[in-house]
Formats: C-alpha cells, sequence, structure tokens
C-alpha cells in the first residue's frame, strides 16, 4: 500500500491548517484512512485534504497509479467547493444554516462518477476548510460508500 503525508504548513496568520492531524500519533491518520478503504466497498484511496492551500494532508491507497494525482484531487477539490457559482448561493438568503463561525458553506459533500471510479467528498462540519475524499470503483453500491465515508468522517472530526 502507497503512502505519504505532508509536512506542516502555515496558514496566513500563521495558524496552522494541519494541527488536528499533527496532534494526534502520526500513525492514527493512517488507520483511520487504512479502515476506510478497507471497509468501503471497493475502496481504492482516501485522503484528507486542506481547500485553504489546496493541498492533501494524508493519503492512502491500493492502486500505486493513483498516487501522483492525489496534488491534482487536491487542487481540483479546492476548485469544487469554492467555484464562484456557489460562493454566489452562499450569498444568497436561502436558509442556509450557519457554520460554525457564523460563516455559511453551500457545500457539504460533492459526489463523482467517472467511468472507473465514484468520488466522495465529504466537508468536515466544524473544520470547515478540511474535506475526506473516498475513491471506490463504479461498481461499489453507493449508499453504503456514502454510509461508511460519513461515519469515517464522523471519527476524523472526534479526533481533532
Amino acid at each position: 500500500m502507497a503512502e505519504r503525508e505532508e509536512g506542516r504548513r502555515a496558514a496566513p496568520g500563521g495558524a496552522d491548517p494541519a494541527s488536528w492531524l499533527e496532534d494526534r500519533p502520526r500513525g492514527k491518520v493512517r488507520v483511520d484512512l487504512d479502515r476506510l478503504i478497507r471497509t468501503v466497498p471497493h475502496g481504492v484511496a482516501a485522503a484528507v485534504i486542506d481547500l485553504a492551500s489546496g493541498t492533501t494532508l494524508a493519503t492512502r491507497t491500493f492502486e500505486r497509479r493513483l498516487e501522483r494525482d492525489f496534488d491534482l484531487l487536491a487542487a481540483g477539490a479546492a476548485d469544487l467547493f469554492h467555484d464562484a457559482s456557489f460562493t454566489a448561493v452562499e450569498s444568497m438568503d436561502l436558509g442556509l444554516e450557519e457554520a460554525p463561525g457564523g460563516r455559511r458553506e453551500a457545500i457539504q459533500k460533492v459526489l463523482i462518477q467517472s467511468h472507473h471510479l465514484f468520488y466522495v467528498f465529504l466537508r468536515c462540519p466544524s473544520r470547515t476548510h478540511l474535506v475526506l475524499v473516498t475513491l471506490c470503483r463504479a461498481d461499489a453500491n453507493l449508499g453504503m460508500v456514502l454510509m461508511v465515508a460519513r461515519e469515517a468522517l464522523k471519527e476524523l472530526e472526534a479526533e481533532g
């Protein structure tokens, strides 16, 4: 199994967006992501992405060919969640609930299906700059994939 963990990156204002990962034992993120891709139906990869910097904080994959694509995936996730048309929706009064800190976040999850893979992006509720990404084969049961990914998101959220 291939693995990679990024070092600490300073965010604007000196805050460290990866600090919630750094406070845990280094192996814990790997265990969480390992368990996620082992329990999600037909799972092939998982990652934690920082939307503020557009980088991956932790990744795990069973397919080496996906390793080089994680940075591109992180940049793409940042674009998906910060798209101008969705930002316009966020500024409208559509009864959206306020996120912690008083900011509205219109997009909580993004599902993409390619010919071979499902991509599931789930935003952390209390750390809205963090996204858990799960990749699985396109023949997986999407309902089960979402259920397992949501449980993993709760665990990552609780550990922060």
